[in-house]
Parts: structure tokens; C-alpha cells; sequence
């Protein structure tokens, strides 16, 4: 902070500021670790949300894709959720557990993106929600079968 950013081709803050933009382009945090990651099992950690090195490149060419859903359920965003950070957090890990039973799946392979209040709708809460795993055919058909499960409970 106290000195200029060093733009040099080598510099280690030129190497960093290039890493937080490339992770934040998949909408991730750039963070760092003295842990020893293995890079075995890295699709799995990258579709479970923990990408490294060895597996940035599955990132960037879309390897691990997500099947993306919004749900709207009948919870009130500002006195169901938004009371305290640890009712938002329960209700997040609840959510991830529940979708994950009903695929009869690993819950890391759920992740919850943003929980919002549907503009002028009373009483109901967006969740917007992701499932990945580390075989594309798998995710879709994960997708496919909670479309199918959907139907079924309107």
C-alpha cells in the first residue's frame, strides 16, 4: 500500500492483479493457502468450487459447466432470512442439503449464488442456485432429473 504497483513484466503484484482477474471472470475469490493441495482429484475439487492451478485450466475452456436454476419460494426475504448472518447461513446450507437429497447427490455439488427479494413481490425469496459435479454428462443429468422432480411437487 505504500508503494506504486511495480508493472513490470516479472513483478509478483502484476502476476497477482492478472490471477484476480481471471478468477473473478468465473465469479470466484482469489485466495491463497500455506495447506498442500493435491492435484489429484482436481476436476472434482474445481466442480465442488475450489479450483488451483492444475486445474484452472477447466475453468477457462468450460469443462466444469453449471447448471444454473432460480427458484422463488414462499419465505419472507426481510423477517424469514436477512435477520442475522447465521439465519441467512442455515438457510443457505439447508437449501444446498435439501436439493442435494433430492438428487441423491454429494451437497458440495450445489452451490447457492445469491438468496434476493423478488422485486414487488411480497413474502417470497429468489434463490439462485448452481449444481456442477466433475463429469458434464453427470451435471446434466442432474439437471434433467430436478426438472423432472419439479414437475412433479407443483
Amino acid at each position: 500500500c505504500q508503494h506504486s504497483l511495480q508493472a513490470e513484466e516479472s513483478s509478483t503484484e502484476v502476476l497477482i492483479v492478472a490471477l484476480d482477474q481471471f478468477v473473478q471472470e468465473f465469479g470466484g475469490q482469489l485466495n491463497f493457502t500455506d495447506e498442500a493441495v493435491s492435484y489429484e482429484e482436481a476436476t472434482h475439487r474445481a466442480a465442488c468450487g475450489v479450483a488451483s492451478f492444475s486445474s484452472a485450466h477447466l475453468l477457462a475452456t468450460d469443462f466444469v459447466p453449471t447448471a444454473k436454476f432460480t427458484f422463488d419460494i414462499a419465505l419472507d426475504y426481510q423477517t424469514d432470512l436477512a435477520r442475522t448472518c447465521e439465519t441467512m447461513q442455515d438457510f443457505v446450507l439447508s437449501f444446498s442439503h435439501a436439493i442435494a437429497s433430492i438428487l441423491d447427490c454429494p451437497s458440495e455439488y450445489v452451490r447457492v449464488t445469491s438468496v434476493d427479494k423478488p422485486y414487488k413481490t411480497r413474502r417470497q425469496t429468489r434463490v439462485n442456485f448452481g449444481i456442477t459435479t466433475p463429469n458434464p454428462m453427470a451435471t446434466e443429468e442432474l439437471a434433467d432429473e430436478l426438472k423432472v422432480r419439479m414437475k412433479i411437487s407443483y
